[in-house]
């Protein structure tokens, strides 16, 4: 799986380094809230799920039209993705989500889905609680 994630490249836009800090806060926030739920619910995934950062932008001309297929699909992702949590930029067609998934296939869908509006910057992402493992564990290597 691991080689997988690293042949994945979804970059249709690079985010300048402003937006990346925004990504990369709005993760760290979701990361408890993340864990938390899948606690609370008792289906701890992490072995099989990834959890994804998508980044959205698009142009003012398509601000209508993305606007109508909102509010008829409101944004829905396909089957087999779970939307942790989307979040929109006011004044802008900009945006994020972080979603889990335990194939990538569907996510791909979804982004391919928008793509005649959007352009999509998708990253894996992991959680603070692994991150804090990953460290922990790196640190008790000689």
């Amino acid at each position: 799986m691991r080689n997988a994630i690293r042949k994945i490249r979804f970059t249709l836009f690079f985010p300048a380094a402003s937006y990346t800090a925004v990504i990369a806060s709005a993760a760290r926030r979701c990361s408890r809230a993340y864990v938390a739920m899948h606690t609370r619910r008792g289906v701890h995934r992490e072995d099989r799920a990834m959890l994804f950062i998508v980044n959205w932008t698009a142009q003012p001309e398509v601000e209508r039209q993305a606007a109508e297929r909102f509010l008829q699909t409101r944004g829905e992702p396909p089957d087999g993705i779970h939307l942790i949590g989307r979040w929109h930029a006011i004044g802008s067609i900009w945006g994020i989500a972080v979603c889990e998934c335990d194939d990538v296939e569907p996510l791909a869908r979804w982004a391919l889905e928008w793509a005649d509006i959007f352009m999509f910057d998708i990253k894996p992402a992991i959680t603070d609680e692994q991150v804090g493992r990953m460290l922990a564990e790196h640190a008790q290597k000689p």
